[in-house]
């Protein structure tokens, strides 16, 4: 097969997964995600909290103070944000789509280079779900 077929049908395999429930599920918590500006002002906040408690922490004789505050806020907006409603959303439908493209990026691996999928020998199903992120069954 021509390696523009190639391309052709990897084309054709992200079209059917943008079509695919799992992606309409991602794409509807993403623009949630976007426009909760709540949300987003705590994780831009978040992040210069970050950047405070690093050059804090770099000083020579950081103030323990500062430090305590500035990791006091972090942990407040940690909450906040981890346990947003749209941020959970947001990321178990990541969660859900990761693990959809995990599973073709397995079954393509597998066809590439002559395996079975499902074979534990080849990292597929082992029969223990504690050790997979989930197939469903």
């Amino acid at each position: 097969m021509e390696r523009t077929e190639i391309i052709k049908l990897a084309a054709r395999l992200g079209e059917g997964i943008r079509q695919n429930e799992v992606y309409a599920k991602y794409s509807a918590a993403d623009i949630e995600y976007r426009k909760d500006n709540r949300l987003q002002a705590m994780i831009a906040e978040y992040s210069v909290q970050q950047e405070a408690l690093s050059i804090e922490s770099a000083k020579p004789e950081p103030d323990g103070t500062v430090v305590g505050a500035i990791k006091a806020r972090m942990d407040e907006l940690y909450g906040a944000i981890t346990h947003s409603d749209v941020f959970e959303s947001f990321m178990s439908a990541q969660g859900e789509l990761r693990e959809l493209l995990d599973e073709v990026n397995r079954t393509i691996m597998s066809q590439v280079n002559g395996t079975d999928p499902e074979d534990p020998e080849n990292g597929g199903c082992t029969g223990n779900c504690a050790s997979c992120g989930g197939c469903g069954r």
